[in-house]
């Protein structure tokens, strides 16, 4: 499969350019930012306050997304889709909403691969309010440990969240998330789910979780939105994140009567064109296939870790591990930064550092690594470039 055609930053201007770093952002498709054209060019106006025809346009354009999203991750219903700024935007309303009086008898339970965006908010909460965190390894063979989550879950004596990436930025092996829902749930525990990385490639399925949190820019979609979705009833009564306008049913110096939900958790005005766009984006997604996306970046996936693995001075982060979207690496005896600036040379575009994902690096790597990630657009023959280009990298360095 093939869709480099859809996208215009892939024409023949950039035909020289391997982009391998849809991890941290995907590419967009023409018809995205077309619709986004559209809605600048066309009915640019606020949404839920006029009643002249832009604005009743837009806004009926911003909220024909929420079904959009319901159906693509099998909600219920529209309300428990929250329009937000992205995956780290969602973990802060849940964190600061739904955890909003949690105590020291209280706990939080992450996984050792979490992305900054699930560990600060939670530290912060910590600072604050003085729960507990819990952290559960990773096996040798990058899985999770499920016996620590077990022994973990069962010694909460209060409440408790498990928040978890179903596939990590920086494992790019996929989460048993089926099973941490059931033993959650035999215990009690509130479930999150990061989908950041697993829903642009994997179907979802929202019965297995209380929240989960995703980006439109990692599904093909614009910067700067994206969504929480929340179990009907668990942040209905909650204080809200934000306060402002659009969050409010009614206000005076006296007291202020918050909206429903979703609205109760949009305050101001929010990234209308971007969730336009997002709509526009999994669409898209729907048209492909999630499906075919699955097995499209499967085979890439394994393709890439086979020819890496057998390159002598490079080292896979945890090369035995089947990968879903991304392979993490080394080089032995190179510094991860002049290999990505000397592959940049060769038009080749790589992810380099720690990856937002400090903990788990320091752990098991204790440096700086190296990330090639894929999207739909993403050929064999990129792969090919890339190992060429890290041979001509390796002869120099």
């Amino acid at each position: 499969m093939n869709k480099k055609c859809d996208f215009q930053i892939l024409s023949d201007l950039n035909d020289d350019c391997v982009y391998l770093d849809s991890a941290a952002t995907s590419l967009t498709p023409r018809c995205v930012t077309d619709k986004i054209g559209e809605y600048y060019n066309c009915y640019n106006a606020n949404i839920h306050r006029g009643i002249h025809d832009w604005a009743e346009r837009a806004t009926g354009e911003y909220e024909g997304v929420r079904p959009i999203v319901k159906e693509f991750i099998g909600a219920d219903q529209d309300k428990e889709i929250v329009f937000t700024s992205g995956t780290t935007h969602g973990i802060n309303i849940v964190a600061n909403c739904f955890c909003s009086d949690w105590t020291s008898k209280d706990t939080v339970i992450l996984s050792e691969a979490e992305h900054h965006a699930n560990i600060v908010p939670w530290q912060q909460l910590k600072a604050r309010q003085g729960l507990r965190i819990e952290v559960i390894p990773l096996l040798p063979d990058g899985h999770l440990d499920f016996n620590r989550l077990s022994m973990a879950i069962q010694q909460v004596k209060g409440r408790c969240i498990v928040s978890m990436s179903i596939l990590p930025n920086a494992t790019g092996i996929m989460l048993d998330y089926q099973q941490v829902s059931q033993m959650s749930r035999d215990h009690g525990a509130t479930v999150l789910f990061d989908g950041a990385q697993s829903v642009p490639r994997v179907k979802s399925d929202v019965s297995y979780c209380d929240f989960l949190v995703f980006s439109g820019h990692k599904i093909y979609g614009p910067t700067g939105v994206g969504i929480l979705y929340a179990g009907d009833g668990l942040l209905d009564e909650m204080p809200p994140y934000m306060g402002g306008g659009d969050m409010i049913k009614s206000v005076r110096f006296e007291r202020t009567t918050y909206n429903d939900m979703p609205w109760r958790y949009e305050a101001g005005t929010t990234n209308i064109a971007g969730v336009i766009g997002l709509g526009v984006a999994l669409n898209w997604v729907e048209n492909i296939g999630i499906e075919n996306i699955y097995q499209h970046e499967k085979e890439i996936s394994d393709y890439a870790q086979k020819q890496l693995n057998g390159l002598d001075r490079v080292s896979v982060l945890y090369p035995e591990a089947e990968k879903l979207g991304l392979v993490v690496f080394t080089v032995n005896e190179a510094q991860s930064v002049d290999v990505a600036t000397l592959l940049n040379t060769q038009g080749v575009a790589v992810r380099s550092g720690y990856l937002c994902a400090e903990p788990i690096l320091v752990s098991q790597v204790g440096r700086g690594v190296l990330r090639a990630s894929f999207g739909i657009y993403t050929t064999q023959d990129d792969i090919d470039r890339l190992i060429d280009a890290l041979n001509k990298v390796m002869a120099i360095l």
